[in-house]
């Protein structure tokens, strides 16, 4: 994990898209369990505020997030995500201050960090850089199958965006290695499919295993939706202990909670 910072005790560490560092107008990070102030089973950056972790400390380590673009605690907002399909368009600083309940963020205003929460689900950066929107989602498998992400593509049409000017960056998420699933499971991916994808191609048999490909349907999904380029930083959650929390291997290790990583996209220094 790289580290983006001059002081690497007080800054949490991140990682970037190649793609998305090419881009003019924005800054991003896709952040992973380390550099903040939450302890156990937390340690340290734990950005979930629905976890049982201590409020105080997930407030902390937001702020470190929110330094590094230069951001004010309240410029940097996250959702009560559920798994849906529910995307907010951000167009007045009054929304900062409401709660919401969904999956997905898209806005054009400047200095505003939007954001996904993660723990083996991949959180999706988009930006339009020619008609300055950004967005964000919380991918797990079932938003992905139901269409987070072309919510979010969606949603940042109507905000002026092209939508094969979009470029995109999947995030750190629980990979195919490890992602074992059941033939009920395939079945049932396969039977809500909206859309025309290769979607055998994301399933993979190991050992008389079932695997599933989360990052790579996704990327199935952004083509067809007419994304014009995106990419994948690979990275796993479940088998880093040290970098990523990792729901699954909570539940694997019979943990009572889990802290949950942040991904984060902001529109910067913008110029007519």
């Amino acid at each position: 994990m790289q580290d983006q910072s001059l002081n690497s005790v007080d800054v949490p560490l991140y990682l970037t898209s190649a793609l998305l560092n090419k881009q003019a107008g924005i800054e991003h990070g896709f952040f992973g369990a380390r550099g903040g102030v939450s302890t156990g089973l937390y340690e340290s950056l734990n950005c979930g505020a629905l976890s049982l972790d201590k409020p105080k400390n997930v407030a902390q380590n937001r702020m470190r997030v929110a330094a590094c673009f230069s951001l004010q605690p309240q410029q940097l907002i996250s959702a009560q995500q559920c798994h849906s399909t529910d995307v907010l368009l951000i167009e007045s600083i009054e929304q900062l201050q409401q709660p919401f309940v969904g999956d997905g963020f898209v806005t054009k205003l400047p200095n505003v960090g939007i954001s996904a929460l993660g723990a083996d689900c991949a959180p999706v950066l988009f930006y339009e850089p020619e008609n300055k929107v950004i967005g964000a989602a919380h991918s797990g498998w079932k938003g992905a199958v139901d269409g987070i992400n072309e919510a979010v593509i969606d949603t940042m049409c109507q905000a002026g965006a092209v939508r094969n000017n979009i470029v995109a960056a999947i995030g750190p998420a629980m990979q195919q290695a490890y992602y074992e699933v059941q033939e009920d499971f395939k079945a049932a991916i396969l039977q809500r499919a909206t859309v025309e994808v290769n979607l055998q191609s994301c399933f993979y048999q190991r050992d008389s295993k079932l695997f599933f490909d989360v990052p790579a349907y996704i990327g199935l999904r952004l083509a067809a939706a007419g994304v014009g380029q995106f990419d994948c930083l690979e990275q796993d959650t479940y088998s880093q202990p040290q970098e990523y929390f990792s729901y699954r291997r909570a539940c694997a290790q019979n943990q009572t909670d889990y802290g949950r990583q942040i991904a984060v996209i902001c529109l910067t220094n913008l110029t007519e």
